[in-house]
């Protein structure tokens, strides 16, 4: 029985038989193309807006360096007033600045994730290149 079913195979073209699978290899290999792709320009996204943020902690910082800076002059001179509001604008700052870190920190834990998942989709695409030069050699081995 199985040598019937082997003769029935011998007389299907061989487009039904290797191209069906060749195809959807073809079309894995541009989608993880395609993810690997996305995945980049996400990351120059992700770069892009950690060095924002870290641009507007430094200029932060420099604020924070004047704002206690005046309110040490304020101190001098005697001006309670003017050091206290300089105190508090420079706690709002600090809190600012906080605000700040946490946010680099959660955007650069994103561009992890986005390393870990583009090295998950370039794995993916090396197996899938692996798939399609053995195919090649079965091919080749097959017709000799």
């Amino acid at each position: 029985m199985p040598d019937k079913l082997l003769d029935r195979r011998k007389d299907v073209p061989t487009s039904t038989t290797r191209r069906e699978p060749e195809k959807e290899l073809v079309e894995r290999i541009h989608r993880a193309n395609f993810e690997i792709n996305k995945l980049e320009v996400d990351k120059e996204y992700v770069k892009k807006r950690i060095d924002k943020l870290r641009q507007g902690k430094d200029q932060l910082k420099e604020i924070i360096r004047r704002t206690w800076d005046r309110e040490e002059e304020s101190k001098r001179k005697g001006q309670e007033a003017q050091r206290q509001k300089s105190a508090i604008l420079a706690r709002s700052y600090i809190l600012e600045l906080e605000k700040h870190e946490k946010e680099i920190k959660a955007v650069e834990y994103m561009l992890e994730d986005l390393d870990r998942r583009q090295n998950k989709w370039d794995l993916e695409l090396k197996n899938l290149r692996d798939l399609e030069t053995k195919g090649r050699n079965s091919v080749a081995k097959v017709q000799k």
